[in-house]
C-alpha cells in the first residue's frame, strides 16, 4: 500500500539507525507513521510503502521505504516546506517554471549529464540563476541523501553511517563508496560485512587488491580497538579469521595475502623483532618513538631534591592520615626530578597520597610552581574536586587545538591538533588518569 502526503513534525528518532515515529499530514488527517527514514523538514511531500498495524492503541503506518512526490506537480507546495527557507513568495512563484516537470522530476532528469547544474542553469536568464540555482543544489543534495541512505540501510548501515559519509563526501558519496566501501565504511564506522555486502554488489572480486586492503585495515580497526598500539601476525591472523567466517563471499581470501598488502601502505610501518614482527600505523609508531625519547630525556636530566621525610611526617599527623608502607614510598618520588608513575587499584590511596605530594610541593618547594592536568574535562574536573585546587586538560595547557581542515592523508578518520609553540612555566606537573 501507497500512502502519501507531508512530514508533518516528528514525535520520536533513533539518531543512530534512523528508526523514526512521526505525523504525516494526509486528506484523511495527520497519521502516525514508523519506519527509517533520514531527516525530513516539515512539510516535505513524501510517499510511504506499507501497511496500517495496531501498535500501542491506535493504528500506525509501518513503512519499507520512502520517496519524495509532487501532488499533481504541485511544486509550489514542495517549494513551502522548511527545506527552501530562503525563498520569498515571489521567488517560489518566479522559479517554478523553470522546473516544468516538478521539482524533483526536473531534478533527477539532469543527472545523467556530466555537470547536472550547469546544464540546467543554461536554460535559467541571468535575473533568476542564484534563486534556481538555491532550489536545484538543495533538491540534488536530497535526492543524493535518499539514494545514499537506501543504499547504506539495505546492507545493514545505520542512519548515522550515513550522515558520517555524507557530512564528508558530499553529493559525491555515492560515487566513492562505490570506488572503495570498505575505506569509506571504515570511515564511517560501518560493520565489516555491511562494506562486504557493498562489495559484492558493485562486483568486487573475492581476491581483488581492494577488498585485499579492506580485511588488512579492518583487522587492524579490530586489534586497536582492544587498546593495542600494534599488532602481531597472530593478532592479525585472528581478526582475518573472523571477518572470513563473517563474509557475504563463499570463497574465503588468505590470511597470507591480505598480509603482503600491508608493505604496500605508506601510512604502515612493520618492526620485525627477533622472534616476532609488529605491525603499526607509522603515526602510531613515530609517536611512541618520540614519547620513549622524551621520557629517556627527561629521566636523563634529572636532578636531586631536597626532600624530608620528617616534613612529610608532620604533614601527614597534620592531616590526620596514616600512611600505608606503600604510600610512604610513593612519597618518595619527590626525592628527585624526572618521570614517576604511582599506580594502584580502587581505594589504595592514590588520591591521599597524591594530596600529601601537592601540599609538600606547595610548601618546601616555593620556587617550582605546580600544575595539575588531566586528559579530559571530566578527569580535570574530578581531580580538581579531589585536591581542591584549579586542574585544566592537557590539550588546553599546551595550547592544543582541533584542526579540522588538516586530516591525515592516509587515515581520514584522525584530526591533527595545531600546538601553540609557548613554554610552560610549571616545574612540576602532576597527571591524573594520564593512562587515558
Amino acid at each position: 500500500m501507497i500512502l502519501t502526503g507531508f512530514f508533518y513534525s516528528a514525535i520520536w528518532k533513533n539518531e543512530k539507525n534512523g528508526h523514526t515515529i512521526f505525523r504525516l499530514a494526509t486528506n484523511k488527517g495527520k497519521l502516525v507513521c514508523e519506519g527509517k527514514l533520514p531527516k525530513i523538514e516539515y512539510q516535505t511531500p513524501i510517499s510511504l510503502d506499507g501497511k496500517f498495524i495496531k501498535r500501542d492503541g491506535e493504528n500506525r503506518f509501518i513503512f519499507r521505504s520512502y520517496d519524495f512526490f509532487e501532488d499533481n506537480n504541485n511544486s509550489i507546495q514542495v517549494l513551502n516546506s522548511g527545506a527552501y527557507k530562503k525563498l520569498s513568495e515571489k521567488e517560489k512563484k518566479r522559479v517554478v517554471s523553470y522546473f516544468p516537470y516538478g521539482i524533483f522530476a526536473t531534478v533527477e532528469q539532469y543527472q545523467t549529464e556530466e555537470k547536472p547544474m550547469k546544464e540546467f542553469l543554461k536554460s535559467v536568464p541571468l535575473k533568476d540563476k542564484e534563486i534556481a540555482e538555491y532550489v536545484f543544489d538543495r533538491t540534488e543534495s536530497f535526492l543524493k541523501q535518499k539514494t545514499l541512505f537506501k543504499e547504506i540501510v539495505s546492507c545493514g548501515g545505520t542512519y548515522a553511517n550515513m550522515q558520517k559519509i555524507y557530512n564528508k563526501y558530499h553529493k559525491k558519496s555515492m560515487e566513492i563508496l562505490r570506488k572503495n566501501p570498505y575505506k569509506v565504511g571504515l570511515y564511517a564506522k560501518m560493520n565489516f560485512s555491511a562494506c562486504d555486502i557493498l562489495a559484492k554488489r558493485y562486483g568486487y572480486s573475492t581476491l581483488s587488491e581492494i577488498r585485499a586492503d579492506g580485511f588488512f585495515f579492518f583487522a587492524m580497526d579490530m586489534v586497536r580497538s582492544r587498546g593495542n598500539c600494534y599488532a602481531t601476525k597472530a593478532n592479525l591472523k585472528s581478526a582475518c579469521d573472523f571477518l572470513n567466517k563473517n563474509s557475504c563471499y563463499e570463497e574465503k581470501i588468505p590470511f597470507l595475502y591480505v598480509l603482503s598488502r600491508a608493505t604496500r601502505h605508506q601510512n604502515i610501518y612493520i618492526h620485525q623483532t627477533s622472534n616476532e614482527c609488529h605491525v603499526y600505523y607509522k603515526k602510531i609508531y613515530e609517536t611512541e618513538c618520540s614519547v620513549a625519547h622524551n621520557i629517556k630525556r627527561i629521566n636523563n636530566s634529572s636532578y636531586k631534591l631536597p626532600f624530608q621525610e620528617a616534613l612529610m611526617s608532620k604533614l601527614e599527623k597534620d592531616e590526620h592520615i596514616q600512611r600505608s608502607p606503600s604510600q610512604q614510598k610513593s612519597c618518595m618520588v619527590l626525592e628527585s626530578t624526572g618521570i614517576k608513575i604511582i599506580t594502584g587499584g580502587p581505594g589504595t590511596g592514590k588520591t591521599t597520597t597524591i594530596n600529601l605530594i601537592i601540599k609538600y610541593c606547595l610548601e618546601n618547594y616555593k620556587d617550582m610552581p605546580v600544575c595539575l592536568c588531566a586528559p579530559t574535562g571530566c578527569a580535570a574536573q574530578h581531580l580538581s574536586e579531589k585536591t581542591g585546587l584549579p586542574a585544566s586538560t592537557i590539550h588546553y595547557l599546551i595550547g592544543a587545538r582541533p584542526c579540522s581542515s588538516h586530516r591525515n592523508k592516509e587515515n581520514d578518520s584522525e584530526d591533527k591538533f595545531l600546538v601553540t609553540n609557548r613554554k610552560l612555566q610549571y616545574k612540576i606537573y602532576i597527571i591524573d588518569e594520564f593512562s587515558m
